[in-house]
């Protein structure tokens, strides 16, 4: 399948989660002449507020970048768009790099767009869960005969659900997982009682818990989870030849990045913020509110690489067997400014 340009659309009532987001929203006053053009991967998510309001707010205009937007539905998707040349910039979980880098894959990252994981955890209304309080090691044993949804069999939020399934016990290769797709087809399986229980992103957690289709007993974003799985996620990654020869652009990229981090941090302009929310994600003003709320704290100061923070998710995946071997982040980064 070939990455198309496309604009993200999100229906709060029907959940209506596009598999894409970005190209007009973020561009349409982002074309100076003579900038610089990323095809970067994008998706409907909180991760990405950031870039849609540098884009809004002028940051990547006065940067001379401008990042156009490609669909990108699932990581397997989204390494192949990056192997093929279809893409400049993906924005890859380390799940989904290790096993490039493990085939020898010319990949380096240089940014990072959250210090928490990526995915979480929704288990529906009503599924017992006897041993939830003895933590998610509990939780995880209840769920051992469930059926888990997953955006795509494979993919980066499965290896997740195998690596903290394995770490309470459960063999992994004994649990069902189905694909269910983005938030929008995975709330509906929860809702219609086709899956028990899911390992997805955001906005998918909090329109699941404020619309009280499924909830959290653990949540691996606020660390009442395992200590292995409390890392940084979703990485910017590019080809070394890219990153080579297209360093000032990629610079000027994050720096744009940055300012738009900048600006969702500052209270001075929460209001404003709030608004860009509701109208990126097509959801009310309070929930607009909640998802900000719940995904500030995990939201960086900058794109800096933090190894500190980087480093366990490939430690995570090398001792779950998801990789070959723990990549350091010295080894696998480019410095672009």
């Amino acid at each position: 399948m070939k990455p198309t340009t496309c604009v993200v659309a999100l229906s709060a009532a029907a959940l209506l989660l596009s598999a894409c987001a970005g190209g007009s929203a973020e561009t349409s006053g982002d074309d100076p002449s003579g900038a610089a053009t990323l095809r970067v991967a994008c998706a409907p998510a909180i991760e990405h507020l950031p870039r849609h309001l540098a884009g809004t707010e002028g940051m990547f205009a006065k940067a001379g970048v401008r990042p156009e937007c490609v669909q990108v539905a699932t990581g397997p998707e989204q390494s192949a768009a990056l192997l093929s040349g279809e893409l400049d910039v993906a924005l890859m979980d380390p799940a989904n790099l290790a096993p490039l880098l493990d085939k020898g894959q010319p990949l380096a990252t240089f940014g990072m767009l959250r210090d928490r994981n990526y995915w979480d955890i929704l288990v529906r209304e009503g599924y017992s869960l006897p041993h939830a309080d003895e933590g998610w090691r509990g939780t995880m044993t209840d769920l051992a005969d469930a059926r888990i949804g997953v955006v795509a069999r494979g993919a980066a939020g499965e290896s997740v659900a195998r690596g903290l399934f394995a770490k309470a016990g459960v063999d992994p290769n004994s649990v069902t997982f189905i694909a269910t797709g983005l938030p929008t087809t995975t709330l509906a399986a929860l809702e219609a009682d086709t899956i028990d229980a899911a390992f997805t992103f955001e906005p998918g957690i909090t329109l699941a818990e404020s619309q009280g289709i499924a909830e959290q007993p653990f949540s691996l974003q606020e660390r009442t989870g395992p200590a292995e799985l409390d890392y940084a996620d979703l990485l910017m990654v590019t080809s070394r030849e890219h990153a080579a020869s297209h360093r000032t652009e990629l610079c000027r990229f994050t720096t744009a990045w940055d300012r738009g981090l900048e600006y969702v941090h500052d209270p001075a302009n929460r209001e404003a913020v709030d608004a860009a929310a509701a109208s990126f994600f097509k959801l009310p003003q309070e929930t607009a509110r909640d998802l900000v709320n719940r995904n500030l704290p995990f939201l960086p100061d900058s794109t800096a690489l933090r190894p500190e923070q980087v480093d366990p998710a490939f430690a995570f995946l090398a001792e779950s067997g998801l990789a070959k071997k723990a990549y350091q982040t010295d080894a696998i980064a480019v410095e672009v400014c």
